[in-house]
């Protein structure tokens, strides 16, 4: 599964190639069926369009229509993701109008997620200890309950940071694969 925000790291393609290439290449073949692309803050249009997305797709494809076709792609991404009925994964945090796993499955797709409410929280709620770069890819916290994962090295060329890829096994032992 993968966490949201694949249109922040548009130029960082090799890197995310290289962690297909460790913990299996292409996911999709490897794993049909429970492999998933979960949206980020960066797959709504406007953050993807002030970042450089739309810009990119007229500069390479002088193509508008090509970056509203992702933005229809874009609102059929699920928010949230659950590994086994025990793990949850999201770009984003939790949110203070989450009361239950019920509130995720009924969200209705697709979706341009209004401001505020618990769609964007999912999507911008970072935990409140979260610090922009995790330095070894991965960090525990909560008693090892959460771990926020980090799969960008070397974060825009300014940080000396690893990137990280989380396997669970069907026992739903964690593990994870680290590219410094």
């Amino acid at each position: 599964m993968i966490a949201g925000s694949e249109m922040q790291f548009k130029k960082r393609i090799p890197d995310v190639l290289r962690l297909f290439d460790r913990g299996g290449f292409p996911p999709m073949i490897k794993y049909p069926g429970n492999f998933f692309i979960l949206r980020g803050n960066h797959e709504c249009a406007p953050i993807n369009r002030v970042y450089g997305f739309f810009e990119e797709c007229n500069r390479r494809y002088n193509s508008t229509r090509l970056w509203l076709g992702f933005q229809e792609a874009f609102a059929a991404m699920p928010f949230t993701g659950l590994v086994a009925g025990k793990i949850l994964c999201m770009h984003g945090g939790l949110s203070p109008k989450l009361k239950s796993l019920d509130q995720l499955r009924q969200i209705t797709r697709p979706i341009d997620p209004p401001n505020p409410s618990l769609h964007i929280d999912l999507l911008w709620s970072d935990p409140d200890h979260y610090v922009k770069v995790v330095q070894d890819g991965y960090e525990f916290f909560a008693n090892k309950r959460l771990v926020t994962i980090f799969s960008a090295p070397h974060y825009c060329g300014q940080f000396d940071n690893a990137a990280a890829m989380m396997n669970v096994d069907e026992g739903l032992v964690c593990s994870f694969q680290v590219q410094i």
